[in-house]
């Protein structure tokens, strides 16, 4: 399901951006999305198309997480994004901004991540509490 959302991230960048998707690829381990913008595009066209499949992913965290019953889906969500940048999985997205990928602020987006998920465990089990 998150792959799909990372890779229609990139595809709405794409478009609005008022470029032509060429090809897009989901499956289980990853995907891609090929973009073509023309001769010349800006630089800041590229980095938010870059960062678009992770902010995607985050949103979709950030609505689970704001569902009192389902906040432990988005801290889950939340985790599983600063796993991803922490180990790697997004260097090919950040390859245009070499700044993400350096160690301490990969960290520090995991560390944040995993509160994120334990708060969001206990937000939850008060909300089952509550009922």
């Amino acid at each position: 399901f998150m792959i799909v959302v990372h890779e229609l991230g990139h595809a709405t960048t794409c478009n609005l951006f008022g470029g032509s998707i060429l090809d897009i690829e989901a499956e289980r381990t990853g995907g891609k999305v090929q973009c073509y913008f023309g001769k010349s595009v800006e630089a800041y066209k590229l980095v938010i198309f870059y960062l678009a499949g992770m902010l995607a992913e985050l949103i979709v965290a950030l609505i689970f997480l704001a569902i009192p019953y389902t906040s432990h889906i988005g801290g889950y969500l939340t985790f599983m994004i600063g796993w991803s940048w922490f180990f790697g999985s997004y260097a090919k997205d950040f390859e245009i901004i070499p700044f993400l990928l350096i160690f301490p602020v990969r960290f520090s987006v995991f560390v944040l991540s995993a509160v994120v998920y334990i708060i969001s465990i206990f937000i939850a089990f008060k909300s089952w509490e509550n009922l």
